[in-house]
């Protein structure tokens, strides 16, 4: 490991009511008993340039550092689906959620499936893959 970047990329993805932004910044303003977040828009793909517009967000989830065996980034949030090593049946975990400092997939840590998973949706789009 000598040499090699071990720290995973920080972003989040969060939907402001009319598409997914993604973003590597984000903020979150107290209003009473619930936190209302904001994300600034991605960077100009051309100039790389940061935009600087906040979009008001809701459905925030953060970025995994994985990566799903379509290449695929994985957030949480996301329904992943999955085969266990000797089994037939296909699993699906409920969500992906951080949880004790570890991502986890229903009741199983992520990085001892990402590789063998997908992601099929996620809980705000697609709740009706939660069985």
């Amino acid at each position: 490991m000598k040499g090699e970047n071990i720290l995973r990329e920080i972003k989040f993805r969060g939907h402001n009511g009319t598409k997914w932004i993604y973003s590597r910044e984000i903020s979150g303003i107290p209003c009473f008993d619930e936190i209302h977040y904001f994300m600034s828009n991605e960077e100009n793909e051309l100039t790389q340039e940061y935009i600087g517009n906040w979009d008001s967000v809701s459905y925030v989830g953060q970025y995994t550092g994985l990566k799903d065996k379509n290449e695929k980034e994985i957030y949480e949030g996301d329904i992943v689906e999955y085969y266990d090593d000797g089994w037939d049946d296909c699993f699906k975990a409920k969500s992906v959620k951080f949880n004790d400092g570890i991502f986890w997939a229903d009741d199983i840590i992520l990085t001892k499936i990402s590789y063998k998973c997908r992601v099929i949706g996620n809980i705000y789009d697609n709740p009706e893959l939660i069985k």
